[in-house]
Parts: C-alpha cells; structure tokens; sequence
C-alpha cells in the first residue's frame, strides 16, 4: 500500500499530510492538524465533506473530520470506570 507524506506550511504553523492508497484506488488523507480525517476518495470522486483548500480546513469552525477539538480534555462525570477500574479526575467543567 503506498503511502504518500507531504510538510505543509500552514498559518497554524507545520502540518503533515499522509495519504494511504489500497489497489483499489481507495485513499485515505489524514492531517497532523487535530488528528484530522482530512479526505477519502474512491477512484477519483471524494466520498469526504471538508473544504479542498487546507488552510480553510484548519481555520473553520467546523469540526470536518477532527477527532481532537474543543472537547478534548473535558471532565465532568466523576468517578467514573474503564474495565471494573475506577478513576477519578478533577472535575474541568460544570454540568451542561
């Protein structure tokens, strides 16, 4: 499977671009940018929603395909449990 990695040069500074492509013509293009789902094309037809141009990607508001956000980090329920283990945390934010 190729894989495919480019250094942009972005307002919000450095960002890596890898895109995996299977012998199917599928391609996957991911962002170091908030861990970014950036594009998914098959053949040549993009199956994904997010603007084309990188650096509207990286300054909207929108959450196009960004797994790290404004969420991220955000404590509210406490404690609470992962596989019969208990953590608990300081509480980050009230409840909504």
């Amino acid at each position: 499977m190729p894989i495919h990695t480019d250094i942009l040069n972005t307002k919000a500074g450095k960002v890596t671009k890898v895109t995996l492509t299977n012998k199917h013509h599928l391609s996957l293009t991911l962002l170091s940018y908030a861990a970014s789902i950036y594009q998914i094309k098959v053949q040549d037809d993009i199956i994904s929603v997010s603007p084309e141009d990188i650096e509207t990607f990286i300054e909207t508001n929108m959450n196009y395909g960004k797994t790290i956000g404004r969420q991220s980090g955000r404590t509210s329920i406490q404690p609470f449990m992962i596989n019969d283990q208990t953590y608990q945390l300081v509480s980050n934010i009230k409840s909504n």
